[in-house]
């Protein structure tokens, strides 16, 4: 595999349920960040996530996990169901908190008002997101990632959720 430039915009457009989502369910279950590395079992910085809604009204608010190995946190839609045992295999390298306060709408008069969310590292503010390492397993230049609500989730469309990754290569 050929190294990329410093650094790369990783978006995925994850599958979402089309049925309600209660509090505390699985949202999205180890989602694939392919390439989050430059180099197999490699290391990068996460120094930023965008995320846009479509949905009018639906700010997606709850915890993204970020986990070296791909191992399922249970059914999306369902009750969380990891193992203690399974948690520590995952090799847990982070975690943020998506806070549906912090979601802007793009101030179309439309029906259809996207929402948009970001998390950029800064430096010197105690109050917002640092930035972190991902590391992929050994073989791999991927990393994956766990979505869990912490309000009601109901999406229109499975495709209504964008996700994008700012990622830093590491040597």
């Amino acid at each position: 595999m050929g190294m990329y430039p410093a650094g790369n915009v990783i978006t995925l457009t994850p599958a979402v349920l089309t049925a309600a989502y209660a509090d505390d369910e699985v949202g999205l279950d180890s989602v694939e960040i392919p390439n989050a590395v430059s180099n197999r079992g490699g290391v990068s910085r996460l120094t930023g996530i965008t995320m846009v809604c479509k949905d009018a009204g639906l700010a997606p608010d709850g915890e993204m996990y970020f986990h070296t190995n791909d191992q399922s946190w249970g059914t999306a839609g369902a009750a969380v169901t990891i193992t203690d045992a399974q948690m520590f295999d995952a090799g847990i390298l982070g975690w943020v908190l998506c806070d549906g306060n912090d979601w802007k709408t793009n101030s179309s008069t439309s029906d259809s008002a996207a929402f948009v969310f970001t998390l950029n590292a800064k430096e010197n503010d105690p109050h917002t997101f640092k930035s972190f390492l991902l590391k992929a397993a050994e073989g791999s230049t991927s990393v994956y990632f766990s979505f869990h609500p912490n309000v009601a989730w109901d999406f229109e469309s499975t495709s209504d959720l964008q996700i994008s990754f700012h990622i830093e290569y590491l040597g």
